[in-house]
């Protein structure tokens, strides 16, 4: 069987044991309460049976009608250091189900995906910034969203993650309320209130 084949297989089965474990953090049972220990038992069970098959896995020899010795290998879903694999990185995915959850809740990083999805949705008219490039005047700064917290606001303008005192197209980010943002411009101050 090619390498392809064998990899496409392994990663179906660990998208689909990657669902399962997903599916059973949601419920609330056993392997949620016991995170730790069942993902300590899964990549210690996968370890243990890659070190026993690297220790004690021999090929078949076969003598053909020529007696020429053939070495014949087990396939690679019949051998127990595949199976250990699996079970190592099971383990680990149950280990970082809640990390990665905690992670993808964080607001900056939802800011960031948003910021994301602004910057390549709007990818074909990115022509308005080619043309102003050229006449040297700055494109026009739209406010896409807004993070609010007291210790450091931030905000995204024309896709860009900015903080009081950041410069964006020639402006400088003065202040982040919870509604608008309030940029310095040639001198000028502006309010951007959310781009519609």
């Amino acid at each position: 069987m090619k390498i392809w084949t064998r990899l496409g297989i392994s990663i179906a089965l660990l998208a689909l044991v990657g669902w399962l474990v997903w599916r059973c953090m949601d419920s609330g049972g056993y392997v949620r309460n016991h995170q730790k220990q069942v993902a300590g038992v899964l990549a210690g069970a996968g370890l243990l049976l890659w070190l026993v098959h690297k220790a004690h896995y021999r090929p078949v020899e076969h003598e053909d009608e020529h007696g020429r010795v053939q070495h014949i290998e087990a396939p690679f879903f019949a051998r127990a250091s595949y199976w250990g694999t699996l079970l190592l990185i099971t383990g680990c995915m149950v280990g970082a189900v809640q990390p990665l959850r905690a992670w993808a809740a964080n607001p900056a990083f939802q800011l960031k995906v948003v910021a994301a999805e602004h910057f390549l949705r709007n990818l074909p008219n990115g022509t308005a910034s080619f043309r102003s490039a050229r006449t040297n005047t700055p494109p026009p700064l739209k406010m896409q969203g807004i993070f609010y917290a007291h210790q450091r606001p931030s905000a995204i303008i024309n896709g860009q993650m900015v903080y009081v005192g950041d410069r964006v197209g020639g402006a400088t980010v003065i202040a982040i309320d919870p509604r608008s943002v309030t940029i310095e411009i040639s001198g000028k101050t502006q309010v951007l209130a959310m781009a519609k």
